[in-house]
């Protein structure tokens, strides 16, 4: 296979914990806490999204509120509010149009950008870029621990294996 000397155009942006972490952004008293969205907020009901506090316990998405509950008593286990992850992806939207108008949603939280031949990439480097999206989603929504919470990764062409399947670490691509 042929060493791609092409200079890094592709970023990959992800925000994890998305419905939870937008949950303790909209109510302040959430922050901090174990929080869980989940489909149904029954015993049976499933985990859709695990806020950072609550994935340092054990608590995963796809599990049960009732192994959530098992786990930590006190568990903050709230209904899904589409509108209002709708309305930040929209704002995400906003806000990476500003670099490029070449870019996919992969998901609500999830973007692939192409920056090859746009003014974002004319006058400062791809991660210099990277920064300042990071930045701007930071000082946006005031994430509390936002460096785990939003990834930022720059590739040289578009991938299209999960993070999972790739078979080296992330961190070997500039993360962010």
């Amino acid at each position: 296979m042929e060493f791609n000397s092409n200079p890094s155009c592709i970023m990959h942006i992800d925000l994890n914990s998305c419905f939870a972490t937008i949950e303790q952004q909209a109510n302040p008293f959430l922050r901090g806490k174990p929080v869980a969205v989940a489909a149904f907020t029954s015993p049976g009901g499933c985990i859709l999204a695990a806020s950072i506090e609550a994935k340092r316990i054990g608590i995963k998405t796809g599990m049960r509120v009732k192994d959530g509950r098992a786990i930590y008593s006190k568990l903050v286990v709230l209904p899904p509010d589409p509108w209002k992850y709708r309305n930040v992806h929209l704002k995400l939207r906003k806000l990476i149009s500003d670099y490029t108008n070449d870019f996919s949603p992969k998901s609500i939280d999830e973007f692939v950008l192409n920056l090859k031949d746009y003014p974002a990439l004319k006058d400062c480097s791809i991660k210099l870029v990277a920064q300042d999206i990071k930045r701007r989603i930071k000082n946006t929504y005031q994430i509390i621990e936002f460096n785990k919470t939003c990834i930022v990764s720059v590739w040289r062409k578009r991938c299209l294996l999960s993070w999972p399947a790739l078979p080296f670490h992330r961190s070997q691509y500039l993360c962010m």
